[in-house]
């Protein structure tokens, strides 16, 4: 149910049903290779930019994970990922210590 603009409220508690790690060839090279659920030959995945093979990562992550559920589109209610560049203060980026 949604409180606000932006507010969901869950009636139980969320729980991650799928999951999946898509990666790249320096991944694919790294010890944990075998855990990966896709690895692609280059860092871009053959992409022109950085920007458009982040999209793709994301978009081939939602997609194994939802296989590996089989499921569709039309069965997710909500996707929920991660802040980009962490937390915020007083509106404005915090800056990351490199102590």
């Amino acid at each position: 149910m949604r409180k606000g603009a932006q507010t969901l409220v869950f009636e139980s508690k969320p729980v991650i049903l799928s999951h999946a790690a898509i990666g790249g060839k320096k991944e694919g090279e790294g010890p944990l290779a075998a855990y990966f659920d896709f690895l692609g030959k280059d860092a871009k995945l053959s992409q022109k930019a950085f920007e458009e093979a982040e999209s793709k990562l994301q978009e081939l992550a939602l997609d194994t994970a939802k296989r590996k559920l089989g499921v569709s589109y039309e069965d997710i209610d909500v996707l929920c990922r991660p802040a980009r560049g962490g937390p915020k203060r007083n509106g404005k980026m915090k800056k990351k210590s490199h102590r």
